[in-house]
């Protein structure tokens, strides 16, 4: 019940989300990409202290959707942090199922 009452939050406080304006880090990361996606490189052409991964993972969401909006690019972030969370209710590390929803749950709720 706690799992499902976390995925419940998780998706209302993450659609809540989809509308707030955007801050910087984000705009960073979709600025870099639109930038590496007309040519530029990485580290190169493209300075950015965060690691590879942000830019890859909004690159190819880009190159799949092809759409620049903000909300677009919130939606893959929360699919990420659900992947993130059912692999850790299938986590072979944790004995029992019960123990895997409520760690799902946590990882979800603080979000």
């Amino acid at each position: 019940m706690a799992a499902l009452a976390a995925f419940a939050w998780f998706l209302w406080t993450g659609i809540d989300a989809l509308d707030i304006g955007e801050f910087g880090d984000e705009s960073e990361k979709i600025v870099g990409v639109r930038m590496i996606a007309a040519g530029g490189r990485l580290y190169d052409t493209v300075f950015s202290n965060h690691g590879p991964l942000a830019f890859a993972l909004n690159h190819l969401w880009l190159l799949l959707t092809g759409t620049k909006d903000l909300a677009s690019h919130r939606i893959l972030q929360l699919g990420l942090f659900a992947l993130c969370a059912g692999a850790v209710a299938g986590s072979p590390a944790l004995a029992t199922w019960r123990a895997r929803c409520l760690a799902a749950a946590l990882f979800l709720v603080p979000l």
